[in-house]
């Protein structure tokens, strides 16, 4: 275990082994705001009175729910949900588009969503489950994939920036409900968010997770199922666009409903009752989660 250590200990927090993909700006956050950081999971030590011991978690977990004995007070500013869509054959894919792929090609994917999205908009293309922490000798090689699927968070983790050649549309590739989000864990009930948690805290990213999170729980859709959602705010309101889809392409159910920004766990249950009345229910029990 490694601690951020400050001369003055008043907060610390436990940082998810999920969200290695954040740990230099993590880092960077609790030597401005004063943390002190625990990498390995676990609880910080000691009583209420002596610090806030909080977790800080990647946001696709706690949107399929929060752990026992903990509640979600604060999220910190959401990193691009979308996902990229990465060419391994040279330094630059930048000329590259998912529209101008050569029928055939074998592209890569790390989740049955990526999987559906792929078969549902370009069916001529041949998806390969993939470990998203291989190397791309590996992934040209062994795998003889052509192109790479990854969430935009892992892209930086994984040393695939130069390969970037677009961030796929997210209305029409959606991301997983949760995506780039990191969330703000306390485990005392009557704990009030203080600084430097409310100073963090960026209530859009909040919002709009809060939306995700309420629609994929009302949903009852288990982790790792082929669920896609989006929310957006604007305003006084937040959009959100949900999809339910097959991983082999074959059907797929989607809706979007707008709803007030200050109540998105009233438009995350709405979603979920629509999706469930256009088949959502019935397709994701026909696919086994």
């Amino acid at each position: 275990m490694a601690w951020v250590r400050h001369a003055v200990v008043t907060h610390a927090a436990s940082v998810d082994p999920d969200l290695g993909w954040a740990s230099p700006e993590l880092a960077r956050m609790a030597e401005v705001h004063g943390v002190d950081v625990l990498w390995d999971g676990t609880l910080p030590p000691g009583p209420p009175e002596e610090n806030d011991g909080v977790r800080l978690a990647d946001a696709r977990r706690v949107v399929e729910g929060i752990p026992a004995n903990l509640r979600w007070v604060a999220s910190l500013p959401r990193k691009e949900p979308r996902d990229v869509l990465l060419a391994l054959g040279g330094g630059d894919g930048s000329t590259v588009s998912l529209a101008d792929v050569a029928a055939g090609s074998r592209v890569g994917v790390t989740s049955l969503r990526a999987r559906g999205l792929l078969a549902l908009n370009r069916p001529d293309l041949i998806p390969v489950m993939t470990d998203p922490d291989l190397d791309r000798a590996t992934l040209t090689g062994d795998a003889g994939v052509d192109l790479l699927v990854l969430p935009a968070h892992r892209v930086r983790k994984s040393g695939w920036t130069g390969h970037a050649a677009e961030v796929l549309p997210g209305k029409s590739w959606m991301p997983a409900p949760g995506q780039g989000g990191i969330v703000v864990l306390s485990r005392d009930e009557g704990h009030a968010v203080t600084d430097p948690w409310a100073a963090m805290h960026d209530p859009m990213s909040h919002h709009a997770l809060s939306a995700e999170a309420s629609f994929m729980q009302a949903l009852g859709a288990g982790p790792g199922s082929p669920v896609c959602a989006w929310a957006l705010p604007f305003g006084r309101w937040i959009r959100l666009w949900a999809m339910v889809l097959d991983p082999e392409g074959l059907r797929a159910v989607r809706a979007d409903l707008t709803g007030a920004l200050d109540d998105p766990g009233s438009l995350g249950e709405r979603m979920a009752s629509l999706m469930k009345l256009r088949g959502a229910s019935a397709l994701l029990a026909s696919v086994g989660t």
